[in-house]
């Protein structure tokens, strides 16, 4: 299933350089990433603990590649506050580190955060609303993090509502990245997303939505044939999908998405990324 994980895995992660502003990103699972910047390492929607359903069984269809405690992670950014995005576990695991990350995480997930830190906690926090940034530091140059509004199922703006879902547009030097959590399409997230000139990645989540997940409490996504419009739409240079493969009955064939960016686009606008494979921008 990983074609690298546990310290294999991580040693790779710690010894890759900068060489001519290039990013590296490795795929973790569900809509989970690592991209390390300037020597900075950054999660996003890390899950590195079990799932579990009511009943305490697993609904994991594949082991975390390693745990919090092992990576130096620099920064830490969830989506949204559902356990595959904001994984608790994983993140009170991050925070009790002597090298803490800092945290990115909407500002509707404030009351979950300091649930899980306390209110006296050190931990940094950086809580975003849609069309806010924060600029992070790295080593001799910064990255810059912008929050857009993701609808899942709809948009929440309300600072204090915990519903509240963010995309992410990172900066990278001269490069782009849009994580787009979990969303639907809409016509708000599709016009802030046309104002980003030919972004470098797209990773849209593809398990599209149905009523039989519905009645088992699963929130859908976009469609896979949707992501494609989506990605060639925008002018992405390349596209990977996400959300399709780690959680029991909620699952999509990512071979859909591919042929339909084929079919759109070309072929080399697209590709799977294998658990544990990396791949350099």
């Amino acid at each position: 299933m990983w074609l690298k994980n546990g310290k294999e895995l991580i040693e790779e992660i710690h010894n890759a350089h900068n060489e001519n502003g290039n990013v590296f990103l490795w795929r973790i699972g569900q809509c989970g990433y690592v991209i390390k910047f300037c020597g900075k390492i950054i999660l996003i929607d890390p899950v590195l603990n079990d799932l579990t359903d009511e009943n305490g069984k697993t609904v994991r269809l594949y082991e975390a590649p390693f745990s919090a405690a092992d990576i130096n992670a620099d920064y830490v950014l969830c989506t949204h506050g559902h356990a595959d995005h904001l994984a608790e576990e994983t993140v009170k695991t991050f925070a009790l580190k002597k090298r803490s990350p800092v945290f990115i995480v909407p500002a509707g997930c404030k009351k979950q955060m300091e649930n899980l830190f306390g209110t006296e906690s050190e931990a940094k926090v950086i809580y975003l609303k849609p069309e806010e940034s924060a600029e992070c530091p790295a080593i001799n140059c910064c990255f810059i993090v912008k929050a857009i509004s993701a609808a899942h199922p709809d948009h929440y703006y309300d600072e204090s509502d915990s519903r509240m879902a963010l995309s992410y547009v990172l900066q990278l030097g001269k490069k782009t990245i849009i994580h787009l959590g979990d969303t639907y399409l809409t016509e708000p997230l599709l016009n802030n997303l046309e104002s980003i000139q030919e972004p470098d990645l797209l990773l849209p989540p593809i398990n599209g939505d149905d009523l039989f997940r519905k009645m088992i409490n699963f929130i859908g996504n976009m469609e896979a044939e949707e992501a494609a419009k989506l990605a060639v739409r925008i002018k992405a240079k390349l596209a990977i999908p996400t959300h399709y493969d780690m959680v029991l009955n909620n699952t999509a064939d990512p071979n859909r998405f591919l042929n339909e960016m084929k079919r759109l686009e070309s072929a080399d606008k697209c590709m799977l990324l294998e658990l544990g494979q990396q791949l350099i921008l």
